[in-house]
């Protein structure tokens, strides 16, 4: 009997060996003679189902966990193993079915935790990641594995400094995870430190250039430093290493629309909407690069095309406006500011406004334009006017005129509010037509449709009212400061604050609405794993 064990145990002791040197098969024909001999084996069982996740037979793999689960229901590493392997086959509520009796069984098993940890930050559930990893690291503090996957899930929650510490703890014990790497460059990349992003960008490179996320991630940083010619190559690297790669494709697009290349630029979305026809964000985009080669009326078609699905964006209600503006379709263009003004938020509801009002002005409404502006002002109390003459009859705003109460609407339950404007995209549908000639070039307008409603995440400077605006000349001149940057500002802060007491259903509610109405802010947020996937972007 001694023999056999010691038979058996130099049996595992090879078999074992030829695993570790990558001879697989060879290992498993050595697991297969000892399970003849001991078909209960848990340790051989174990490594044979490891081996054979290694030659990717996952479903003869789950055989060999199961057999172990006969024996022994409580092996926590059978039901690890088996969660691991689920995962590698995307069925992710199994997976955390299985992970979830693993640390059941053993509330230390720290793998475990981490897989459930990486999984939940995959499934966008961030706080719940978090708390797995902190009963992890309070068993093993060490763990880079844990401390980076805490990283990752508060960086997704815009806790950036306490990501950092996490991320930097974890590379002071695995200095070569190249996953850390990228996810520290997206933190300094949110914390509005570029250079330093790019700097651990280039290490990660150096380990592993393979890496798409890699890619993304400089990709976006180059573009935060309006380094768009630095930004394209890194798509085109993304494009060899995966040619079909539907989120290099829209990255491709902006930066070439950022070089003005629009020719190439909508060649690119064409070649995305082929894909992914019903992406609102998209035609949207498509419909800037048209506006750019003054072909007016193509973009009024592609701005319907994103409206016809999903009404509720009131970023491309906005354009719609400006367009038809231009193209001296005044009345079209007010219904489409009114929708807008329903729909949108503080921070965009006086950019709305204030084109409304030069819209009424050139109409000759001067009365109704005088009230528009008057509000505005308002808005930006002690600064100069926001108009001038060139754009406005008067001066000055009389102290009589009557300012409508921007709250008044609040008394308004939401139901109302959204029948009222669901009235109003129904009553332009049934009134409007198509203009088929093309209208003069622009005077004026179409020189800042690029930054005009545009809530631009990576550069303060790009966020801008109408050139004409004497407030907007004394600020370029270093006059006064910039207030407008200073609200939005305080918008993103106010909703950073009440982030730590929403559920994560209520953030991702929240998140989706921003995504579709605030510019660029979708792409922040998927780089801020490089794992997402979001393969659309509203605004340029």
């Amino acid at each position: 009997m001694d023999f056999l064990v010691n038979d058996i145990k130099n049996l595992i002791t090879k078999g074992n060996l030829l695993a570790e040197l990558g001879h697989y098969d060879e290992a498993i024909s050595y697991y297969f003679s000892i399970l003849k001999i001991d078909p209960t084996n848990q340790e051989v069982l174990v490594n044979l189902g490891n081996t054979l996740i290694e030659l990717k037979k996952y479903p003869e793999a789950i055989i060999c966990y199961d057999s172990l689960l006969k024996i022994d229901f409580k092996n926590s590493i059978a039901w690890q193993q088996k969660g691991y392997i689920f995962l590698l086959m995307n069925r992710t509520e199994e997976a955390i079915s299985c992970l979830d009796f693993s640390i059941q069984n053993d509330p230390d098993n720290t793998f475990a935790l981490f897989l459930l940890g990486s999984t939940l930050v995959e499934m966008g559930k961030f706080r719940e990641a978090i708390q797995c990893c902190d009963k992890a690291i309070e068993i093993q503090p060490d763990h880079p594995f844990n401390l980076m996957t805490k990283g990752i899930a508060l960086l997704n929650i815009d806790e950036y400094q306490e990501a950092l510490e996490c991320l930097d703890h974890s590379l002071a014990i695995f200095p070569d995870n190249t996953k850390a790497l990228i996810a520290k460059g997206n933190v300094l990349r949110n914390l509005g430190h570029y250079s330093e992003s790019i700097e651990i960008l280039n290490v990660a490179q150096q380990k592993d250039p393979t890496q798409i996320e890699l890619w993304l991630a400089k990709g976006l940083t180059f573009d935060c430093l309006n380094q768009h010619d630095d930004a394209l190559v890194c798509w085109e690297k993304i494009l060899i290493l995966s040619p079909d790669y539907l989120l290099a494709w829209s990255f491709k697009a902006r930066s070439l629309y950022k070089l003005q290349r629009f020719d190439e630029a909508i060649s690119w979305i064409d070649k995305y909407l082929e894909v992914v026809p019903d992406d609102a964000g998209q035609w949207n985009n498509k419909a800037r690069g048209l506006i750019e080669l003054e072909r007016f009326n193509e973009a009024i078609s592609c701005i319907d095309k994103a409206l016809s699905i999903d009404d509720t964006l009131f970023v491309v209600w906005y354009r719609k406006g400006l367009v038809l503006d231009h193209l001296d379709r005044c009345d079209e263009a007010i219904l489409c500011y009114d929708i807008c003004l329903d729909m949108c938020g503080p921070d965009f509801y006086f950019k709305v406004l204030w084109s409304k009002g030069l819209t009424l002005n050139k109409m000759g409404r001067n009365n109704e334009a005088i009230t528009c502006f008057a509000e505005v002002e308002s808005a930006y109390s002690g600064n100069p006017s926001l108009y001038n003459s060139n754009n406005c009859d008067v001066k000055r705003v009389s102290q009589d005129i009557v300012i409508p109460d921007p709250n008044d609407d609040l008394t308004q339950s939401p139901d109302e509010k959204e029948s009222n404007t669901q009235e109003k995209i129904e009553s332009y549908s049934s009134n409007t037509t198509n203009c088929e000639e093309h209208a003069p070039t622009p005077t004026g307008y179409l020189n800042y449709y690029e930054s005009v409603g545009y809530i631009q995440r990576f550069n303060n400077d790009e966020v801008k009212i109408p050139p004409s605006s004497s407030w907007q000349l004394a600020q370029e001149e270093g006059n006064i400061s910039s207030v407008e940057n200073e609200e939005e500002s305080d918008y993103y802060e106010d909703f950073s604050q009440e982030s730590d007491e929403e559920s994560d259903e209520e953030y991702y509610e929240r998140l989706d609405y921003e995504m579709k109405n605030l510019g660029d802010y979708n792409l922040i947020q998927y780089y801020r794993t490089g794992c997402g996937d979001d393969d659309y972007e509203l605004e340029y």
